[in-house]
């Protein structure tokens, strides 16, 4: 979140607080703004590969040797981009917090409020997703996005002082929630219309509400599974749980359209969505580029093929780590802890934000995404459903909704901190907030290791 240079020395001078915002410059001057403001819309019209320092200085009016000489480079332009997307409600939120008592509830329901705005902001959410894969996939702006998040955390931090928790679980909670925040907004954008961002935010207030009140009580939190233990058996798919294996959509597909869509899952993992070209997914596979065409038409039959291959990984990993039974580990554990459960795959996750950008232009592919995400949500609600807690089944949607926001956010941030993200405190808090609603839930021994970014 950008906050100008006067904001962060006060608060950097204020008793206690360390709002981490070394990312942000000295206030831009009116030309540096304008070539920002001309950025973001040629990001919005054009995509991340139409954003060239040509058209951008075209766009403004200018020159390229003008945006070069306030920007220096193309990557340098998008870290300040991202930064210009959410200014304006950084300001608002940060000058509205300022103004209520440090310890008061008023400020954890702005913060959330806050939170639920931004995923309202459809064209700024598009632009960052356009932006979010290249960047985290270059070492100067991936550590520009570290400190960016780092920044967010912190002014989570102060809004969520409130819970008097104590340092190490306030930064969790402070993590969790910008996650579920980014998570909701990449589901607005997935699937318009079709989740009701309010009640699930209205579920997270309450959650965290009373987690502070048990906090100035001095009730002790109620336990969470532990954290680290070997994971429930590889391997036991769902044949032992509620849901069949999809058919491979590979398997009816020639030999040689096979290699060319591995090839393309190779060049996408290696080098992104930008890289994938006809030519580098010949090269990858071994085949003319003229194959391309002939097995899929055009580059758009290729990338559906892919999305549907990406789509069969992902439901494989989904139904193992959350239908897969153990000692202590069935289907009601398993969606109780499905953030955790699906930060395992953390391939899958790159490759899911490395498509997003067109997954969101392209009316087929989101319709598939949604679909997707419609499927992973019914699977996470079968598990609450079939825990027999009145209050888990109750608010089964919700939660299932809440718990693939926090596992997409956490991804992004793991994504995007070359320092190391550790989601896995955020996933024990919310756990331990699930549990406030779910306090006689049984809860799994067994904990698969988190996979790192």
């Amino acid at each position: 979140m950008g906050v100008q240079r006067r904001q962060r020395d006060e608060e950097s001078s204020a008793p206690g607080s360390r709002l981490s915002a070394d990312y942000i410059t000295d206030e831009l001057s009116p030309t540096a703004q304008r070539i920002l403001a001309a950025a973001q819309r040629v990001l919005r019209r054009d995509g991340y590969k139409g954003l060239t320092l040509q058209r951008v200085a075209e766009e403004a009016g200018a020159n390229k040797s003008l945006v070069i000489y306030h920007f220096g480079n193309k990557a340098t332009l998008m870290s300040m981009l991202v930064d210009s997307l959410w200014h304006d409600l950084d300001v608002e939120l940060f000058q509205s917090v300022e103004k209520l008592p440090v310890l008061s509830d008023l400020r954890i329901s702005a913060l959330i409020e806050a939170q639920r705005q931004l995923g309202h902001l459809a064209a700024q959410q598009q632009m960052y997703i356009e932006l979010f894969a290249s960047l985290t996939r270059q070492r100067d702006a991936r550590r520009h996005l570290g400190t960016l998040n780092r920044s967010y955390r912190d002014l989570h931090r102060r809004c969520l002082a409130a819970t008097r928790l104590p340092a190490d679980e306030l930064m969790a909670l402070a993590s969790l929630v910008l996650a579920v925040g980014d998570g909701m907004a990449v589901s607005l954008l997935v699937r318009p219309g079709d989740v009701d961002d309010a009640s699930v935010f209205r579920l997270l207030e309450d959650m965290v509400l009373s987690l502070a009140g048990e906090a100035r009580r001095g009730v002790s939190p109620s336990s969470a599974p532990a954290a680290g233990r070997p994971g429930p058996p590889q391997g036991r798919g769902a044949e032992n749980g509620s849901s069949p294996p999809d058919p491979d959509p590979l398997a009816g597909l020639a030999p040689v359209a096979r290699k060319l869509v591995r090839g393309a899952q190779i060049v996408l993992r290696k080098r992104g969505f930008q890289a994938l070209t006809l030519d580098a997914v010949g090269r990858q596979a071994g085949e003319p580029r003229s194959s391309i065409t002939y097995y899929f038409g055009d580059k758009q039959g290729l990338i559906t093929a892919l999305i549907e291959a990406q789509f069969h990984e992902q439901r494989k990993v989904a139904q193992r780590v959350l239908l897969s039974p153990g000692v202590g580990h069935d289907c009601a554990v398993g969606a109780i802890c499905a953030a955790r459960e699906l930060l395992t795959d953390m391939t899958s996750f790159r490759a899911f934000y490395d498509l997003l950008p067109v997954v969101t232009r392209e009316p087929d592919f989101r319709k598939m995404q949604a679909e997707h995400d419609r499927w992973l949500a019914e699977l996470i609600v079968a598990g609450l459903r079939a825990s027999g807690e009145p209050a888990l089944m109750a608010r089964a949607d919700d939660l299932a909704v809440l718990e693939m926001a926090a596992a997409d956010g956490l991804a992004m941030q793991m994504l995007s901190d070359p320092s190391g993200f550790d989601p896995e405190p955020s996933c024990a808090m919310l756990e331990r907030l699930i549990s406030r609603h779910t306090p006689k839930a049984e809860r799994g021994k067994q904990r698969p290791s988190i996979g790192a970014g």
